[in-house]
């Protein structure tokens, strides 16, 4: 059965009027609250599972591509390397999650879900990037590159993946607790700090591998 739109608002949800002014809701009224409750109602516990599923396992791929495509417009550097790189891979890692909490918030049950989500993208784009580096970059990688490729770098992945996840989780959570629309500019300090810790290790790394050559 297909979901129905969300309302557009209505004069009982203008952030300026309070209930005084604006007077009590109408029962009848179409508000984002009430649609939200609906929702929930007629969405079972397996197709939240189900989607949590499908975006564990698309996600991943999803932010590799986004991530190659937006590489390939931009010009190398260490700025490339310790920001902008690291911002686009921890955004597009939770991206996924977050349109379906920003568009359709009731097809998580729970911010369990939101992180499940968020951790798998991490781990499967690891698991591609590996293949990529392993595979086509570097050639006849010695068993020390193949062991800190996957190690280091999944945790890496996977570990800011579900630190930026949690701050999509908050989002979740809010809308929840308000019954109101999705506050994105939540998620903000997430996503910041998993990009700064990104960063910080690929500084370190790249420190680390001028050091060795030198």
């Amino acid at each position: 059965m297909t979901q129905p739109e969300p309302p557009d608002g209505s004069v009982w949800e203008e952030p300026a009027l309070s209930p005084e002014l604006a007077g009590p809701v109408p029962p009848e009224a179409s508000t984002y609250g009430k649609w939200l409750r609906q929702a929930r109602e007629r969405t079972p516990a397996w197709r939240t599972w189900t989607v949590t599923a499908a975006l564990a396992v698309l996600a991943g791929p999803w932010a590799v591509l986004g991530a190659f495509l937006g590489l390939e417009r931009a010009s190398a550097g260490l700025l490339m390397v310790v920001v902008f790189g690291p911002v686009m891979e921890e955004v597009l890692k939770v991206s996924a999650a977050l349109v379906v909490v920003e568009r359709r918030p009731h097809l998580f049950s729970s911010a369990g879900q939101v992180a499940v989500c968020a951790f798998a993208s991490g781990v499967v784009f690891a698991a591609i990037e590996n293949v990529l580096y392993l595979g086509v970059y570097i050639p006849d990688p010695d068993p020390g590159i193949i062991l800190w490729r996957w190690t280091a770098c999944v945790v890496l992945h996977s570990g800011c993946s579900l630190l930026a996840g949690l701050g999509v989780a908050k989002v979740w959570r809010d809308v929840w607790e308000r019954l109101d629309r999705p506050r994105i500019q939540l998620v903000f300090p997430n996503l910041i700090l998993a990009a700064v810790v990104h960063g910080s290790y690929n500084a370190l790394a790249t420190a680390w591998a001028l050091v060795r050559e030198g």
